[in-house]
């Protein structure tokens, strides 16, 4: 669990951090580069619940059963209504995830990971789907179309 100080943080102050935050995560960096400062600015906890959450938001979004994304994610099924409540609630935030996550590379990847977790041989998956999914990622990668 996170331990949050119970002083308040000046709002001016907070923006204004929040404004760093946002410059540090915003610089193009090579993926290495990017993994260490990730992993020195954060402790394992909160990788582990920011990577949850950006999870939990995807699957979300793809329309993944609820059952398979507890399964998946390691989650409760409590946790996992927090958060179609917190998208339901906050459409906006809905949208502009949306948006982050149709960028090809990003998208790539999490295709990538969902191939891995649901490809060919998992139980009570389509392998002619799954097969073709496989295909398309393994193109993508070597024409980068």
């Amino acid at each position: 669990m996170v331990n949050i100080s119970k002083r308040k943080l000046d709002e001016y102050v907070f923006d204004k951090l929040l404004a760093i935050l946002y410059e540090i995560f915003t610089m193009s960096r090579k993926e290495p580069d990017f993994k260490s400062f990730f992993e020195s600015i954060f402790s394992y906890s909160e990788r582990v619940m920011l990577i949850k959450r950006i999870g939990i938001i995807y699957l979300l979004i793809k329309n993944i059963k609820n059952y398979e994304i507890c399964k998946t994610l390691k989650i409760s099924t409590a946790t996992l209504n927090k958060y179609v409540l917190v998208l339901d609630k906050n459409v906006e935030s809905y949208k502009y995830f949306k948006k982050i996550i149709n960028l090809e590379r990003i998208k790539s990847n999490i295709e990538e990971l969902i191939n891995t977790l649901y490809g060919p041989g998992t139980p009570g998956v389509d392998w002619s789907e799954a097969r073709k999914t496989q295909r398309k990622i393994f193109r993508r990668k070597s024409t980068g179309l």
